[in-house]
């Protein structure tokens, strides 16, 4: 049909939510390799992640994934001169209450803010994974967004629902928070270890899709947070960012002797000549028994300044 309309030249075509339909990998083969389109498909799934993608599609395709706005993105619509230092920092406010969904962006609404989670990503997967028990779901959920960037183990989770009188096996609660991975509404990382044992033992660190989620329970003004939970997704945005040699990150609202010390005791034990420590308005570079420390304000480091 579509040929029929456009005999000749490149035809493009944009499907989404490519995953509900069924033996949709056979079916894009079939009008890449038969009908010659170029075709581009999104989803809301980690399905279409490249290590997920079906064999019939390896070596055909290109994966990405699209985060929200990011703030270097932001700023480019409101700010012409960037020694405008007080209004930069304001957006930064806002960037980071509000996150990167545009219409959050736009709106700065709190309504809103809670209809995104519920019918974008709670509806997807609790649907998509047949979730029984909706009401376990949702104080698990709770707890993620309330620690995001903090620590956590399946064990703690499992101990904090005891004190709501919930008795639920590990496993059940590793296929929620998997769910919601699969879903892009978190992310885990795993603690650094050369020990493969020690990485799947120790406690994960959680992070959020975007920091707008963490206004939803009225989390106050723990900026250092939200801080390092915007530096790891700008990090996964920057998917080609590879240094020439290990450089440790760190994030800190504000920096002290104490903090510097353990940053030196990192470098050491990791064997990083250089580091760099994202601040909130602290800028300066130091070299400490041959060991350079970088200290840069969060919005130039978001702005690859």
């Amino acid at each position: 049909m579509i040929r029929s309309e456009y005999p000749e030249g490149k035809v493009y075509l944009f499907l989404d939510e490519i995953q509900e339909w069924k033996n949709w990998d056979y079916n894009i083969r079939w009008l890449h390799d038969v009908k010659d389109f170029f075709l581009y498909i999104s989803g809301s799934s980690s399905t279409l992640q490249s290590s997920e993608i079906p064999t019939k599609l390896r070596g055909r395709y290109i994966s990405k994934i699209i985060f929200p706005i990011s703030f270097k993105e932001l700023i480019n619509f409101e700010v012409e001169d960037f020694r405008h230092i007080g209004k930069i920092y304001n957006l930064l406010e806002e960037y980071i209450r509000w996150g990167g969904f545009p219409e959050l962006i736009l709106y700065k609404d709190i309504e809103k803010l809670n209809s995104l989670l519920e019918t974008v990503f709670y509806r997807d997967i609790i649907e998509r994974n047949k979730i029984r028990n909706i009401d376990v779901f949702r104080i698990i959920s709770r707890f993620i967004l309330s620690n995001y960037s903090n620590t956590f183990t399946y064990n703690s989770l499992k101990n904090y629902l005891r004190s709501f009188n919930i008795n639920i096996d590990v496993k059940t609660i590793i296929k929620y928070i998997e769910a919601m991975r699969k879903y892009f509404l978190l992310f885990t990382l795993e603690r650094f270890s050369y020990s493969e044992k020690k990485k799947l033992i120790s406690p994960k660190k959680i992070y959020l899709i975007d920091t707008s989620f963490t206004s939803i329970f009225n989390q106050g003004e723990d900026i250092g947070r939200k801080m390092e939970n915007i530096v790891f997704i700008e990090l996964l945005r920057r998917e080609n960012y590879l240094p020439e040699e290990n450089i440790l990150i760190e994030v800190t609202y504000s920096i002290d002797k104490e903090h510097e010390k353990k940053v030196l005791s990192a470098m050491y034990e990791l064997k990083c000549k250089n580091s760099i420590i994202i601040t909130w308005d602290y800028e300066d570079n130091k070299t400490i028994n041959n060991l350079n420390i970088k200290f840069i304000p969060l919005w130039k480091w978001l702005l690859n300044l």
